[in-house]
């Protein structure tokens, strides 16, 4: 059997189960059904049979490396939830507790972190399981590579992505370039959807060939635009390629699933009124005692 490491898309996992997860206060006051639903997740992802390895990948704080780019990019993001933004640090002394690396760098955001530890685990002999529903991630979809979707409790692969958008994992670059993406704020080329998209790939390979191309699109209006929003295409690529080659480094014995620190643990979920969680921080020193 090989390793298998599952890398947690924290952020998007905390908003999930924010959303998810009915409002909870503990003893405090404060509130807790983000760091409820995120702990409940992590136990429960330690408990899969094939898991041997585990990280939570985080967002650096603040501007970051594509708004240098383009200042722009996700400039139509809301504010965090008044509600989350407490439950943050919370939710990270919980990924301690446990002994899961929780790592970032400064100015990329999770979704780098991810792409640069699953090419080093993959290199390493790794099978890689990426917990996120994040399509930014699909570009790293491989024979060893796939993503997790806590909430639906599905896999998706390679397969899954030729089901869905008609392409290889290699093309996905540039099928977000053509496209762009609205939650991000990413231009891509206006017209063209994932059908367009789709299509020009099948047709011409890369983003370079459809833009080398233009006259051979079909429709008038296609044609003007990808001549028109040839660069904004050609930014697009550059905001939603990952960065693979982070300065950071997989530590296969750090990410080795391990016993948490019970004590820390029993500690942080008494005081957030977990009690179910509590009771299973005590029950090694009970079955010792018995």
């Amino acid at each position: 059997m090989s390793n298998t490491l599952y890398i947690v898309d924290t952020f998007s996992l905390i908003f999930q189960v924010f959303h998810a997860v009915a409002e909870m206060t503990g003893p405090q006051g404060q509130p807790t059904n983000a760091v409820f639903g995120f702990t409940r997740d992590l136990m429960n992802l330690r408990r899969y049979p094939q898991l041997t390895h585990l990280i939570c990948a985080l967002d650096s704080s603040g501007p970051g490396a594509r708004n240098d780019i383009y200042p722009e990019y996700k400039a139509n993001r809301s504010e965090t939830p008044v509600d989350l933004v407490p439950q943050i640090p919370m939710v990270i002394e919980v990924i301690e507790g446990f002994n899961v690396p929780a790592i970032s760098h400064e100015k990329w955001e999770a979704d780098d972190v991810i792409a640069t530890l699953t090419r080093q685990a993959v290199e390493q002999g790794f099978d890689v399981c990426i917990v996120t529903s994040d399509k930014d991630i699909r570009q790293l979809l491989g024979p060893h590579v796939t993503m997790y979707n806590v909430r639906k409790d599905t896999i998706f692969d390679e397969a899954a992505l030729r089901d869905a958008w008609g392409i290889r994992p290699d093309q996905v670059v540039d099928f977000q370039s053509l496209t762009g993406d609205s939650v991000d704020n990413v231009p891509g080329v206006p017209l063209v959807g994932p059908k367009k998209a789709s299509a020009l790939l099948e047709r011409f390979g890369t983003l370079d060939e459809v833009l080398a191309h233009p006259d051979e699109a079909p429709g008038p209006k296609l044609r003007e635009n990808l001549k028109t929003f040839a660069d904004q295409a050609r930014l697009s690529r550059e905001l939603v390629r990952l960065n693979q080659q982070l300065p950071i480094e997989f530590n296969a014995e750090l990410a080795a699933i391990t016993e948490p620190n019970r004590d820390r643990l029993l500690e942080l979920f008494t005081e957030y009124g977990f009690r179910r969680f509590a009771d299973e921080m005590r029950e090694p020193a009970v079955s010792v005692e018995s």
